[in-house]
């Protein structure tokens, strides 16, 4: 049996200093993941969506969500909540 990598989406824009304090603390934590990020204002729908309330932390497979503030255990709960579903 294969491994399986939790697929995580970070939901942020150009210039935003909490989206970059986001993503160095995610890669801090030297998970089993595959972390992309999406830039909203590429995508109307996600700009509309998410607007000010980035950065936004998605579980891609359980499509569970942490808004910011979240920190180091937020993340590592998040991991093991959409391992259950």
């Amino acid at each position: 049996m294969t491994e399986s990598t939790d697929l995580l989406t970070l939901f942020s824009r150009p210039g935003c200093h909490l989206c970059e304090e986001a993503l160095e603390m995610i890669e801090q934590l030297n998970l089993k993941i595959t972390l992309t990020e999406s830039d909203i204002t590429e995508d109307p729908g996600l700009e509309q969506r998410y607007g000010v309330a980035i950065p936004v932390l998605r579980h891609d497979r359980s499509e569970r969500e942490l808004a910011w503030p979240f920190g180091p255990e937020d993340v590592k709960n998040l991991l093991v909540i959409a391992a259950q579903v």
